[in-house]
């Protein structure tokens, strides 16, 4: 009974950092650069969003469904936004090259969040494996426990 009780201390501390994931950046298999922003919007509210990066400290504005903001005209044409279900949106933009180190940023009506940075040279691919194992380090760590866990459960008996 004890080792039960510990399973599951250890199983919801486990799943927390997954429910906070609200911004995934990856690469897709043609090369495009994929943001997922997965932020809930507040009820009775328009939905608008905007997509940016961070780069030394400059935000530029890559798309936005907001009237009167202006994106840069570099990514202008050529990034394109769609909605996910059930809420949130996805950004991607072709043959996007990370040439140093970015912050990506998503807001959704006047909640907002950071990617974090993301290094040239390490963004990783759009596969749910991949995605999960970058973004979920808890998994690894729940299933090198997953023996620990058995023989004390064994030992308590």
């Amino acid at each position: 009974m004890n080792s039960l009780f510990i399973f599951g201390v250890f199983a919801a501390v486990s799943v927390v950092p997954v429910l906070g994931q609200s911004i995934i950046v990856c690469q897709q298999e043609d090369k495009a650069l994929r943001i997922d922003c997965l932020l809930q919007p507040k009820a009775h509210q328009i939905t608008t969003y905007e997509f940016s990066l961070s780069k030394s400290g400059k935000e530029t504005l890559i798309n936005s469904n907001v009237t009167g903001i202006t994106t840069d005209p570099k990514y202008k044409d050529k990034s394109r936004v769609m909605p996910l279900d059930p809420y949130g949106y996805r950004l991607t933009m072709p043959d996007f090259q990370l040439n140093e180190n970015t912050t990506f940023i998503c807001k959704i009506g006047s909640q907002h969040q950071n990617s974090g940075v993301i290094e040239k040279g390490k963004l990783v691919t759009c596969s749910a494996f991949s995605v999960c194992l970058h973004s979920c380090s808890w998994l690894l760590y729940a299933l090198l426990s997953l023996p620990l866990i058995q023989n004390w459960g064994l030992s308590s008996l």
